[in-house]
C-alpha cells in the first residue's frame, strides 16, 4: 500500500509541475517537468513485477543491438538493470548477509534465490489493479469503460487532476500498467 500511496503523490507532483510549466516560463521549468514525469514512469517499472523489469531490459538490448540506439536508450537499460538488482538484493535474505563486499558477487548469488521463491509476475509492490484505476480517468483515450467509473469509494483521497486528459506521462503510465496485468 505504501508504494501505491508514493506513486499516487508522485503522478500528482508531475501534474502540479507540468501545469505550472505550462503557465510559467516553459524553458525554465521543462527539464524539472519531464525529469519528475521520468522518475514517476521509471518508480512505477521498478516497483512492479519484476517478469516486467526483465521484459524491459531485452526491449532496450534488443533496441540496442539493432539499430543505432541513442544515449537515452542505454539509459533506460542501465536504470532498468539498477532496477532489477536492487530487486533481486532487497530480500531479507540479503540483508541478513551484512555488510555486503562485492555487489556484483552479492548479485550473482541472490538471482537463484530470489527466483526460486518468486511469481515474477506476481511479485509487484503495489496494488496494479488500484494503480490503474488512478491512471485510468487521465487517459480516457486507452482506458476501458469499465476502467472510467468513479473510484472515490476507494478510500478517501481524493481523485482531481490538474492536466487535461491524455498527458504524455500518463499515456506511458498506462501502457507499463498494460504490461504489467
Amino acid at each position: 500500500a505504501l508504494h501505491g500511496r508514493v506513486l499516487e503523490k508522485m503522478l500528482l507532483e508531475v501534474e502540479h509541475l507540468a501545469q505550472s510549466s505550462n503557465k510559467e516560463d516553459r524553458s525554465s521549468l521543462a527539464d524539472v517537468d519531464g525529469e519528475a514525469a521520468k522518475h514517476f514512469l521509471d518508480s512505477l517499472a521498478a516497483w512492479g513485477p519484476t517478469k516486467v523489469l526483465k521484459e524491459y531490459i531485452k526491449l532496450y538490448k534488443y533496441s540496442r543491438d539493432r539499430r543505432k540506439v541513442s544515449h537515452s536508450v542505454n539509459e533506460d537499460l542501465k536504470s532498468a538493470e539498477i532496477a532489477l538488482q536492487r530487486r533481486y538484493l532487497q530480500t531479507a535474505a540479503g540483508y541478513m548477509k551484512f555488510p555486503v563486499q562485492d555487489i556484483a558477487e552479492e548479485f550473482k548469488e541472490a538471482i537463484p534465490r530470489y527466483e526460486a521463491h518468486k511469481d515474477d509476475s506476481r511479485d509487484s509492490l503495489f496494488d496494479i489493479a488500484r494503480i490503474l484505476t488512478i491512471v485510468a480517468p487521465r487517459v480516457p483515450l486507452v482506458a476501458l469503460p469499465e476502467e472510467l467509473v468513479n473510484n472515490d469509494s476507494i478510500d478517501d483521497t481524493p481523485r482531481s487532476y490538474t492536466l487535461a486528459p491524455n498527458s504524455h506521462a500518463c499515456l506511458e503510465a498506462m501502457a507499463r500498467l498494460r504490461m504489467m496485468q
